[in-house]
């Protein structure tokens, strides 16, 4: 049971340190674009709102350029 419960900690932590670096980036001035997130993280694909909802951070689309930057509000 202990190894369970280690592994399953170990995968949150990891996931954490991920969805923190997609808030920092979200926090720069110039925000972030959906594949500078893949690129850092790893992932194959991303739900910006749903990232940022999970971490609790309003999120602003800037959508007069493209691709789309993502920033927090």
């Amino acid at each position: 049971m202990a190894t369970k419960s280690k592994k399953s900690t170990t995968k949150a932590k990891r996931g954490e340190n991920k969805t923190a670096k997609v808030i920092a980036m979200l926090k720069r001035p110039s925000g972030v674009t959906r594949t500078e997130v893949l690129k850092v993280t790893g992932w194959k694909a991303v739900s910006m709102q749903q990232v940022a909802t999970n971490a609790g951070v309003k999120l602003k689309i800037d959508d007069s350029e493209r691709p789309y930057r993502y920033r927090a509000a």
